[in-house]
């Protein structure tokens, strides 16, 4: 499966496009009880958590890119990608099937009122959060 491009859709409905940058890496969650879709792929941005799913209809899915069902039976229960590009209003990425564990370093600095102040890679989780609560 290496080598083998997917186009990620549906950001909409969740946090939008603008977080799945390039180089980017997703995680691949097969969803067999997805009640829409029974090849269901979700796109996860560990540890945010769902941003989208693997496109699986032929209006959603760029020339080049493999369908969820045409990877779906060949991937494990969870597969990394890496994002390489956006096109309109879709993302493309290269299943990266070798990569077995992302590591995210989390510091917690302060503490005030419930709320905690930290940075994971730099400032992006905490951009995330501030998008999350918008």
């Amino acid at each position: 499966m290496n080598g083998l491009f997917v186009t990620i859709t549906g950001m909409h409905h969740y946090l939008g496009k603008s977080v799945l940058k390039p180089g980017t890496l997703v995680l691949l969650v097969k969803e067999p009880d997805n009640e829409y879709d029974e090849n269901a792929i979700r796109v996860d941005l560990v540890p945010v958590g769902g941003v989208g799913y693997v496109a699986n209809s032929p209006h959603t899915i760029i020339d080049g890119t493999m369908s969820a069902n045409r990877i779906y039976d060949g991937m494990a229960r969870a597969c990394f990608a890496r994002v390489m590009f956006a096109k309109g209003g879709f993302i493309v990425a290269r299943l990266e099937p070798s990569i077995k564990a992302q590591v995210i370093m989390v510091s917690i600095e302060s503490e005030q009122d419930g709320e905690y102040n930290g940075s994971a890679n730099g400032d992006f989780i905490d951009e995330l959060r501030t998008q999350r609560r918008e």
